[in-house]
């Protein structure tokens, strides 16, 4: 049978006969950052019963949260024998069936047991929110030919009722860059390096700067000649030390709230 008609089947089962029972698909409240990429959401199961599969349609705010696959790594169907679906709409929605044993005759011991907030499946997604946000992951069914629903199916095939509870999700702002002021070259190390990486920055067109921040050596808000001077000036005559965090090897620090400017820092090794 192929992938595409195991995956029918599960939502074909979805309107047969069902069970009652004390079933919940669910998402756990849980908190990701701006940037995040190929985020793991935990797809997360109360079941009184052995279940032989299940599909899930899930949906999102793709402003927010762009889908970007499912995966069973860590999880209860983690050795399942098929697993398929489709991301649709760019990432705002997904469409995914599990079946646990796809062999002949079908082994019942391959099954995701009984348990609370049974962990069954990880949702990818990519933070597409510049700013801190609050979003929410969806259990949604969607018509169409196929359907995408959410279905629990039962070890005799016949699909179990339950009640599913959505995912809040807070994205929150990346933490504050931090660097040691004045390593321009980012080695750990304030040297005479640092003053020529910034020369060659500002006249030569070279030695690329991947920490502005710690380049601005008197937190002028700026890179400019200074920077450089400040630097040799401390070095070697005994000058003021750079400007707060301070230079290596002291600790890492952030920009003090009070600075002229935040120049940002793409990489820096704290």
């Amino acid at each position: 049978m192929s992938k595409k008609k195991l995956l029918v089947l599960l939502w074909v089962l979805a309107a047969s006969k069902t069970l009652t029972a004390a079933n919940k698909l669910l998402i756990e409240p849980q908190t990701l950052t701006v940037n995040d990429r190929n985020a793991a959401i935990p797809i997360r199961l109360d079941n009184d019963q052995a279940l032989y599969g299940f599909s899930l349609s899930l949906a999102t705010d793709v402003t927010q949260l762009k889908i970007v696959r499912l995966d069973l790594e860590g999880t209860a169907a983690a050795e399942a024998g098929w697993s398929f679906g489709q991301v649709l709409e760019d990432g705002a929605r997904i469409s995914w069936g599990v079946v646990l044993d796809i062999s002949a005759p079908f082994d019942v011991s391959k099954v995701i047991p009984p348990g609370e907030k049974v962990h069954v499946a990880n949702l990818r997604v990519d933070v597409s929110a510049t700013v801190p946000a609050t979003s929410i992951v969806n259990f949604q069914n969607f018509g169409g030919d196929p359907p995408a629903r959410n279905v629990l199916v039962k070890t005799d095939g016949q699909t179990a009722a339950f009640t599913t509870q959505a995912g809040e999700i807070t994205i929150q702002a990346p933490p504050p860059e931090q660097f040691r002021r004045g390593d321009a070259d980012i080695d750990t190390k304030l040297a005479l390096t640092d003053a020529i990486r910034i020369l060659g920055f500002l006249f030569l067109g070279s030695g690329e700067l991947l920490c502005l921040e710690a380049a601005d050596a008197d937190d002028s808000g700026k890179i400019n000649l200074t920077d450089a001077v400040s630097i040799l000036f401390f070095l070697f005559q005994g000058g003021p030390r750079p400007a707060s965090p301070g230079p290596p090897p002291g600790p890492c620090g952030v920009d003090p709230v009070d600075s002229p400017a935040k120049l940002g820092c793409e990489s820096y090794n704290c």
